[in-house]
């Protein structure tokens, strides 16, 4: 039964050349990496989140905050135990006191770590093996291969598992008791998986010279995507917005200091370039059904 919308997502950039996801969401990741500034770390976690909800859908990417949100509780606490510093004191742990500059440094390390593990989990969802091949396999067939194959292999090595689990576990008169038994089940699948994946690398293999690579011949891609004028004028938007990014951080973002005191803080205008950027998968999902309504 297919699930409803909300619940399997959807691909704004399924209609462009993989380039254009590729350049969006190499110029995002990059951003949420380049500044701790506690408003951009905000934006940038936001328009992850929502991005992914877009894609993803709610399940998934509620599952995913899940364990984003452990990591990031666990790096604020971790920064406020190896970096006691600041002046704005909150509490004391006995001897100890916790300062607000540490809270939202460890904080701010978290969401920038959550919102980069949430923009990878999204590009998952918009590029395929296949547009890796298409993108990078003309000039770096070496490396689009390993990407791609990468892409495939590691979802379906963990949904193979979920499978032989499933299985062993549906004989419940021979479901292991004893630690021994759980770690000789354990031991079980990983030998059905191994061996699995041998079978299939034969296969592969086979494909892969009967495609010429053993031979140095351009792979061959089985979606052709042309460049249109659509995808120019994207991609003229996402460069142009990440130059005003790029300015507004330097200007900005470079002067913030979290110790002793945070400051200073960016006027509100600074912000709107960085957050055009973030909402542009929702603006190109609006702009399709727009589109189809008009039709």
């Amino acid at each position: 039964m297919a699930l409803p919308a909300s619940s399997r997502g959807r691909n704004p950039f399924a209609l462009y050349h993989p380039g254009v996801p590729a350049a969006y969401f190499a110029s995002v990741v990059i951003l949420a990496m380049a500044t701790m500034q506690p408003v951009f770390v905000l934006l940038g976690a936001a328009g992850a989140l929502c991005a992914c909800v877009l894609v993803r859908g709610w399940r998934a990417s509620l599952r995913l905050m899940a364990g984003v949100a452990g990591l990031a509780c666990l790096v604020a606490a971790a920064n406020l135990v190896l970096s006691p510093s600041g002046s704005t004191e909150l509490f004391r742990m006995g001897a100890r006191a916790v300062y607000g500059e540490a809270l939202l440094f460890g904080v701010s390390a978290g969401g920038m770590l959550a919102a980069i593990v949430t923009w990878f989990f999204t590009l998952d969802a918009c590029l395929d093996s296949e547009d890796m091949l298409a993108l990078l396999g003309p000039k770096m067939p070496s490396v689009a291969l390993a990407l791609s194959q990468t892409m495939r292999l590691v979802p379906q090595f963990l949904m193979r598992g979920r499978w032989v689990r499933a299985l062993q576990q549906a004989a419940t008169a021979a479901a292991p008791r004893t630690r021994r038994e759980k770690t000789a089940e354990l031991m079980r699948t990983m030998t059905v998986l191994v061996g699995w994946g041998m079978e299939d690398s034969l296969v592969r293999s086979d494909s892969l010279k009967a495609r010429g690579f053993e031979r140095g011949m351009r792979p061959a891609s089985y979606r052709r995507r042309g460049w249109r004028a659509a995808d120019s004028a994207v991609l003229v938007l996402v460069v142009v917005l990440d130059a005003v990014c790029v300015v507004c951080l330097v200007v900005y973002a470079g002067p913030f200091w979290f110790y002793p005191i945070a400051g200073p803080y960016a006027p509100w205008w600074a912000y709107l370039g960085y957050g055009l950027l973030l909402v542009l998968p929702e603006v190109l999902m609006l702009k399709e059904e727009s589109l189809w309504r008009l039709r």
